[in-house]
């Protein structure tokens, strides 16, 4: 943090015009260091940046915005130093920033650098239904429209899937459900349930639930919003594990070639694997290793930060991060050397911001470069 404040510092005499010899030196040395210093530095000479900056420094309150970091800051400690990295490059931007009004308006004469934009896009909701029929539809947000399913009719509206409550019982039907890389989608079933998928997920699942229990199958990552029925539990199937409940929140991570995970926000669920059975009870994970169940006490919230529209990484090796990154953005990420996979990452990110900006607080995190070609990115020391 104190090495941030110090080069925003010379960074903003440097804007001014007012840069000691040794300040030009280590501003030199700064820029040298990786490929992305010296691209934020032309970034801060560029005037359609200082123009966005007058902007939000415009609309942005100070004291609203102190309250809530001080709030957030008094209810959990440990939420705060996680925003410590993604401070720091606001820091440096908002100082630099600030600057602005003290510059002569034809500072930027002459100035012909000039940024390429990075063509990768954040998430969003979109996903593919596939009916009974094996008819496939294409959902995306700001889709309206119905579609019968036998005797049955399902309404997409906007960025959201909902199935009729009522008496259908003689419709046998199934769908299908998937969201692609940069993807993600939400649904409410025949029962009232309520389902997020995230990116690269599916969902299986019946038109209308017959019989004792209402049984749905999950690849990825889903949360889930039971409604309570005493007389049909629910049941989620994922790679050989069943997670049984009767009404309840919970999370369930299931992506191959990664660790299971079934996540209680509230409620009570019991989770099967083979001849092994656990109850789980709020703020507690069950995970899936080496075959067994293993019953673990989480932060929820960095559990549900995909649901709430951030990236919530609490001391997560890096490869956990990028894989994250992959998924959400649909980029291919290249590490050239094996231990950076093994480095920790602590932050808290919004989901749709550019991903630059997101590169931009690893690197200064973790000590790392990011070079972006097409939608291949490569990480190297």
């Amino acid at each position: 943090m104190k090495d941030t404040f110090d080069m925003a510092e010379i960074i903003h005499r440097y804007l001014l015009g007012e840069i000691s010899e040794e300040e030009q030196y280590l501003l030199n040395k700064w820029v040298k260091q990786r490929g992305r210093h010296q691209e934020m530095l032309r970034e801060f000479c560029d005037r359609e940046y200082w123009d966005k900056s007058i902007l939000r420094h415009q609309l942005f309150c100070f004291d609203r915005g102190y309250r809530k970091f001080d709030e957030r800051r008094r209810r959990v400690i440990r939420r705060v130093r996680r925003m410590w990295v993604a401070t720091a490059v606001a820091i440096l931007s908002c100082v630099v920033s600030g600057t602005i009004f003290l510059l002569r308006s034809d500072y930027q004469k002459g100035n012909d650098l000039v940024r390429q934009e990075i063509p990768i896009v954040p998430g969003e909701r979109r996903a593919v239904l596939i009916l009974d029929n094996g008819q496939q539809v294409e959902l995306s947000k700001g889709a309206i429209f119905k579609i019968k399913e036998k005797s049955t009719v399902i309404s997409i509206e906007d960025k959201y899937i909902i199935y009729p409550k009522e008496d259908t019982s003689h419709v046998e039907a199934s769908h299908r459900i998937y969201t692609p890389r940069g993807g993600e989608y939400s649904l409410e079933l025949s029962d009232g349930t309520i389902v997020w998928l995230n990116a690269e997920s599916e969902l299986s699942y019946p038109v209308k639930f017959k019989g004792d229990e209402r049984k749905v199958e999950v690849k990825g990552e889903a949360y889930f919003e039971v409604v309570k029925n005493p007389d049909k539990p629910f049941i989620v199937k994922t790679n050989g594990m069943e997670i049984r409940v009767l009404g309840t929140s919970f999370n369930v991570r299931a992506y191959a070639g990664e660790v299971q995970q079934t996540t209680l926000i509230e409620g009570c669920v019991e989770v099967v694997y083979g001849e092994q059975q656990v109850k789980v009870t709020p703020g507690y994970q069950v995970v899936l290793v080496d075959n067994c169940l293993e019953v673990q006490k989480v932060d929820t919230y960095v559990c549900m930060g995909w649901k709430n529209g951030l990236f919530v990484f609490d001391d997560h090796p890096l490869v956990e991060v990028l894989r994250e990154l992959e998924r959400w953005y649909d980029v291919q990420i290249e590490v050239k050397d094996e231990k950076i996979k093994q480095l920790k990452f602590t932050s808290d990110i919004p989901r749709y911001k550019n991903i630059r900006k997101v590169l931009d607080i690893i690197e200064l995190a973790v000590c790392v470069s990011f070079e972006v070609k097409g939608r291949t990115i490569v990480v190297q020391r």
